[in-house]
């Protein structure tokens, strides 16, 4: 996205329903001008006049005059787009995030504690590396983590990081009579 994103005049979400959008997140990061429904956490990343403009998303209307006075004024789209990238790197850039996730995790468990369980379908993938990242920074900071992989990965490594978790991780089967028992057992009690 940080490549094909400053291609564009404008970025537009027309969402009927959406959670927390990385992809407006992306371009607001980008310094475009964004357009986007007010659903969801929406309004919570993007400030209507001020880093952005939200619609109605029952309203096409709306929508198409909104992108239509967006395109006729360069000057009000630079404006929308630096308050949008300077807004979006100061509350969701990667050093507050890590921050705030370090901190929340920090108030669970302590060093002295239980560790922290991270639970997977499949470690390591090679498309979760954030979650690696978490691991090791999570580790970094004093606290532990346990890894369990309902799967063995079954290819290559290819991080040294993995290298180094793969001694401690714990693969379990999903299935199987142990599942079955633990579940029984679980049952009972």
């Amino acid at each position: 996205p940080p490549d094909i994103l400053p291609a564009f005049d404008i970025f537009v979400l027309p969402s009927g329903s959406e959670g927390f959008p990385n992809a407006l997140l992306e371009a607001m990061a980008a310094g475009l001008a964004c357009v986007a429904t007010s659903v969801g956490g929406v309004p919570e990343a993007l400030e209507d006049g001020v880093t952005g403009c939200l619609v109605d998303p029952a309203s096409s209307d709306h929508m198409r005059d909104v992108i239509l006075s967006l395109l006729r004024s360069p000057d009000l789209r630079s404006k929308l787009g630096q308050a949008a990238q300077q807004q979006t790197l100061k509350r969701f850039g990667m050093e507050r995030m890590t921050s705030l996730a370090v901190r929340y995790y920090e108030g669970l468990v302590s060093p002295q504690d239980r560790p922290l369980a991270y639970i997977m379908s499949c470690f390591p993938r090679n498309s979760e590396t954030f979650i690696l990242r978490e691991i090791m920074e999570m580790r970094t900071r004093g606290l532990p983590a346990l890894i369990v992989s309902l799967k063995s990965p079954g290819g290559p490594v290819l991080h040294g990081d993995v290298e180094r978790l793969l001694p401690e991780t714990i693969y379990r089967s999903w299935s199987g009579p142990g599942v079955l028992k633990d579940n029984l057992v679980l049952q009972d009690t």
